[in-house]
Order: C-alpha cells, then sequence, then structure tokens
C-alpha cells in the first residue's frame, strides 16, 4: 500500500468486504478468477484512486461477521461457493486506531484444479460460470480458455511425473528405483557393527504441484535460514532435524548432508542421511532405517524400523510446512514416501503396545514379507494438512502421519497400525 503499487493481472482491490448474496457471489466470482488465470491477490479494505493506485489512508474493511472473524467467514464463503474448491491463503491484517476494522488479504496460485465455477447460490448471475482475470477486471471465460484450464491442470500433472521420473521415482518396480547420487552415498550400520553402502533405504519426496509459487529470491538467504540448531519438529521436538554439516548451495536449491562416522573417523564418502531443498519449494530427505538379522540356522532376515519411518516422516513434513511459510507457497505438495529394495524384508521396530518380531526368533521367521522390490505411497497434502500437522502433538498425532504409517503397514502385509501405542 505505502508503495502505491496499482492494480495489475494478479492485483486487485476493493474497497470492502460484504455478507449479502450478491456480494459473496461477487467475491467467488474474483477469487475464482485468479485461480484460474495467473493467482495472485485481492486486498479487500482499500479505496483505489483513477490510476488503480491505493488511496491512503486505508479505508478497511469489517473485522468480523456476527461471531466470525472475517477471515473465517471468508474461507468458508470462498470453499462453499466454488468447484472445486480452490486452495487460498485467507489473512486479515489490523488497523491501527480502530480494532473494527482491517485488511483482509486473500492470495491464490495459478491452479492445478483449475478451472474453476461459481456455485454459491443458483439465482446469482456468477452461478455456474467460469471467470478469468484480465488486466482491467474479470470477465467470463471463453470456451477455448476453459479447454486451455483444463489442459494446463493435465500438463501439471505430467509435470509432476516427469518429475519423479528425473529424480529416479517414477517406476517402484525398476530395478533402479531411487538411483541419484544421494540415495547411493547413504550408509548402514551392519549387524557385526559396521558402516557400509546402504542396501535398503527410505526417502521422502515432496513437490509444489503449481509452478506458480514464489520462488525465493534471496537464494543465499535459504542457507542461513537451513541453521540446523533452528529446525526441531515433533514427534521429537528436542532433536536436531537437519544434518548438522553446513548446507551447500547444489543445482537448483541447497543440500546437506550428514558425515557417517565409524571408530570415531569418517567413513569415506558415506552420509547417515541427507536433505534436499529446492528454491521451487521441493523437498526431499533420505536415510536408511533398515538392517539385517540371522536366524538360528543362519539365514538372514532384512528387515524396515517403522518406528524409525514414522518419526522422520512426521518431522519432515513438519519441516515441509516451515519451508511452505518461509516461501509463501498456498499450493499443494505431492508427497511420495519411497522404500527400496523391500521385497522378502518384513517390517519391525514397532511402538509400545505391539510385539516385535526382532525379539522373538520365531516370530521373525513366521512374519510377513514385502512382496514388492520396491514400495511406494503417493498422497497430496493441501494447506489445511501442513496447518494441522504443525499443529499437533506427539500425545496427539496428526490424522496424516497415522494413516500413511498404516500404509507402510499394510505394504508389508500387515493388516493393523503397529507404528503408534496402541490407544
Amino acid at each position: 500500500m505505502t508503495q502505491g503499487r496499482a492494480e495489475d493481472l494478479t492485483l486487485d482491490y476493493k474497497r470492502e468486504i460484504g455478507s449479502s448474496p450478491g456480494e459473496r457471489a461477487e467475491m467467488c466470482k474474483d477469487v475464482s478468477a485468479l485461480a484460474n488465470s495467473e493467482g495472485g491477490m485481492i486486498v479487500y479494505g482499500v479505496d483505489e484512486k483513477p490510476d488503480r493506485t491505493p488511496k491512503i489512508p486505508l479505508f478497511g474493511t469489517a473485522r468480523a461477521f456476527g461471531r466470525q472473524n472475517v477471515e473465517e467467514w471468508a474461507a468458508q464463503v470462498l470453499q462453499g461457493g466454488v468447484q472445486p474448491r480452490m486452495v487460498l491463503d485467507v489473512e486479515a491484517f489490523p488497523l491501527s486506531g480502530d480494532p473494527s476494522r482491517c485488511l483482509l488479504v486473500v492470495r491464490t496460485q495459478p491452479s492445478p484444479s483449475a478451472p474453476h465455477m461459481v456455485t454459491l447460490n443458483g439465482d446469482n448471475r456468477y452461478y455456474g460460470r467460469f471467470y478469468r482475470r484480465g488486466n482491467f477486471g474479470n470477465r467470463i471465460a471463453e470456451e477455448y480458455e476453459v479447454r486451455e484450464m483444463m489442459e494446463r491442470a493435465r500438463r501439471l500433472y505430467l509435470g509432476l511425473e516427469e518429475e519423479l521420473s528425473r529424480r529416479g521415482y517414477g517406476d517402484p518396480s525398476s530395478a533402479t528405483f531411487g538411483d541419484s547420487p544421494y540415495n547411493r552415498r547413504l550408509a548402514a550400520r551392519s549387524p557385526e557393527g559396521r558402516m557400509e553402502a546402504a542396501t535398503r533405504w527410505a526417502s521422502f519426496l515432496l513437490l509444489p504441484t503449481s509452478p506458480g509459487g514464489t520462488a525465493l529470491a534471496d537464494r543465499a538467504g535459504l542457507v542461513d535460514w537451513l541453521d540446523p540448531n533452528e529446525h526441531r519438529y515433533e514427534p521429537h521436538p528436542r532433536d536436531l532435524y537437519l544434518p548438522t554439516a553446513v548446507p551447500r548451495p547444489v543445482l537448483g536449491g541447497v543440500a546437506s548432508l550428514s558425515i557417517a562416522y565409524e571408530d570415531g573417523r569418517p567413513v569415506g564418502g558415506r552420509a547417515k542421511d541427507y536433505v534436499r531443498v529446492g528454491f521451487d519449494g521441493s523437498v526431499e530427505y533420505g536415510f536408511a532405517p533398515a538392517s539385517v538379522t540371522a536366524l538360528p540356522d543362519g539365514t538372514e532376515v532384512p528387515y524396515f524400523i517403522g518406528t524409525r519411518i514414522a518419526a522422520k516422516l512426521w518431522q519432515t513434513l513438519g519441516f515441509a510446512a516451515a519451508v511452505r511459510s518461509q516461501l509463501s507457497l498456498a499450493a499443494p505438495h505431492l508427497l511420495s514416501v519411497n522404500l527400496a529394495r523391500t521385497e522378502g524384508a518384513i517390517l519391525a521396530g514397532f511402538a509400545d503396545g505391539w510385539e516385535d518380531p526382532r525379539g522373538d526368533f520365531l516370530e521373525l521367521q513366521e512374519a510377513p514379507r514385502c512382496l514388492e522390490p520396491n514400495a511406494q505411497i503417493r498422497r497430496e497434502l493441501r494447506a489445511e494438512d501442513f496447518a494441522e500437522i504443525s499443529a499437533a502433538t506427539a500425545t496427539d498425532p496428526p490424522p496424516q502421519v497415522r494413516e500413511l504409517a498404516e500404509e507402510v503397514c499394510f505394504a508389508f502385509g500387515i493388516p493393523q497400525p503397529v507404528l503408534f501405542p496402541r490407544a
């Protein structure tokens, strides 16, 4: 506002927000037009001059409607009045000197779910229509533009598939699944206690689903922000999440690998874990929560430590939520949970209250084995998922992590969730 930025394709000013049916439909039209176009923000509570710059002092809009804060009320109207649902950030900024008024900012990005249609009330003039944002306002989308929006959604999907394949995660049945310089560096401790190249590992990859996200301009600032001492997350908020090595720039982002040690000396070229953060908001974490034990007859049984997978996944999602906040991302992230070389392995390392097969050779011999060469679980996580993950505590885990942990159990042939304590 103080910079006097004029309205444009991605910025719109509105004098006030209203609660009448017509005003609610107008809001749905305006915000859906942004999501159907290049994304951007609408600032409610701003009068504009003839040159489309904001008038100072600011006019402001109502801080509440009934018992609801205006941001909660607006989010409900927009999510209920546009289909399919949009990804939104809605935030109120108080006006000094008048606690009853504020600026309301609604922000969206180019939507991978476009085209969005106004569906609020069946008797308004916007109902059942698709809108596009232009430099001088919003208009009904042409038929070819609706088709272009559908094609954009298809291209975004294909782009995610291409990125998964580029990183080696496209085909879980492939013998080279997840083969990358990062995963090849991972180390695991052998039954004899030596650190050696990991043959089984896990990685979590989160990709932003919209290319229109705010890329970080201050790239050196991301290196400073990745201070290991500043990043601690549930379910172990006192533990450092990031590797303690100094983050270093890599192509497209920043990476950090923790060195693997044996007898106080670094094991050449090996890492305990790694984190990669892309300037686009992508996050990848890899480590080796697996080992091998032996039956009395000498038969080796490979196993994955389930509770370590669940805990590190939860921490990675908490870290991804922090990255989203740092880069001001609102679009969903695609999560890919990847477990390599799972065929013939068992799931071990159960939570308290469940019997761990490693404690009994008979159970170890009879434990179900994974039938897939590699295991992959994909989920789309929206802004509200990350908010729920960030607000959860160790005594009350988020449902997203519980569901993903249950999927890991299913991958190893275990029908009940065993990675969280019994209720």
